[in-house]
């Protein structure tokens, strides 16, 4: 498991969700570009394995991530949040 922070995480899933995006828009008027398919395809990939990073690090980033056990999405901090303690529940200021 890589040792990145919280915040470092979300910024790297952020940065590649982004790309995708931008990506998609630019296959959307050029079909036919065999580069631009093959960066989405490793943007995706990159994309995939940094949520489940972060949903195997620090909880459910999205409530569909959330436990089929039970619904753990309301558990500890949400994504958004800068300030949770230190067990990870909500919280802090």
């Amino acid at each position: 498991m890589n040792n990145t922070s919280r915040n470092d995480l979300m910024t790297r899933v952020q940065r590649l969700g982004f790309m995708k995006v931008e990506t998609e828009l630019f296959l959307d008027t050029h079909p036919d570009c065999r580069q631009a398919l093959d960066y989405y395809h490793r943007i995706l990939s990159e994309l995939e394995a940094a949520v489940a990073e972060y949903n195997n690090t620090y909880g459910p980033l999205t409530a569909d991530a959330s436990s089929t056990e039970s619904w753990n999405w309301i558990e500890g901090a949400w994504p958004w949040q800068k300030c949770y303690y230190e067990d990870g529940k909500r919280g802090g200021k």
